[in-house]
């Protein structure tokens, strides 16, 4: 991949970018497909929402790009995270951070309305095919029943999750997930806004 990003040689952020995604499919034995033809790069960013000069330098120089958040119900979101990462194991500080996420996401909708587009996170395990059908639309790209599963190039995938993953399917229990009751208890006036918060994202969700 090193080799073919040195290759393409980038002269501005745009082409950069382009080249270090084009170099990553094509470091691929198995990617016989032609980039040329491509309508979009899809790539996944944790955290990108929350780093100001990163959503400005990526809507600057991607005028045809679109940044894509997808809002998860706090306590159930809560209950994965914890198990994610360290750096969520304090329930106050992990729904602070998710607190943080949708108040970027609202600023971001604000001024960028028809760039960032909102998914809630239920309606993509609940009502896949609708919520995809809904996105091509919007990114003007041909539907198909290969995003109703996760896939890489055109392969079904094992989910990313901090339970049992799965392959081929999408997991509904992901939406029954929740923290222990006395979090819930300890937690509670953060929470009922991380919840009004999220009425409010509910309102700009496609």
């Amino acid at each position: 991949q090193k080799f073919i990003f040195n290759y393409l040689k980038g002269k501005n952020v745009f082409q950069k970018f382009n080249n270090y995604m084009r170099s990553f499919f094509l470091s691929f034995d198995s990617y016989n497909q032609v980039l040329n033809n491509k309508k979009y790069f899809v790539g996944f960013i944790p955290n990108l929402i929350n780093n100001k000069f990163s959503v400005e330098e990526f809507l600057l120089n991607f005028e045809d790009g679109y940044l894509i958040s997808i809002i998860r119900d706090p306590k159930s979101w809560l209950a994965s995270a914890t198990r994610h990462s360290r750096r969520f194991r304090d329930p106050k500080l992990a729904l602070k951070y998710w607190k943080n996420n949708c108040l970027n996401t609202l600023n971001y909708k604000k001024k960028n309305e028809h760039r960032l587009i909102i998914i809630d996170f239920d309606d993509l395990v609940t009502e896949t095919e609708r919520t995809m059908k809904k996105l091509c639309l919007i990114l003007n790209i041909e539907y198909s029943d290969k995003l109703l599963v996760p896939t890489f190039s055109d392969s079904k995938i094992q989910s990313n999750s901090s339970f049992k993953a799965t392959e081929g399917f999408l997991d509904k229990s992901t939406l029954k997930r929740n923290v222990e009751k006395d979090i819930l208890e300890n937690n509670k006036d953060l929470i009922d806004e991380c919840l009004h918060l999220k009425s409010q994202i509910n309102n700009l969700k496609i």
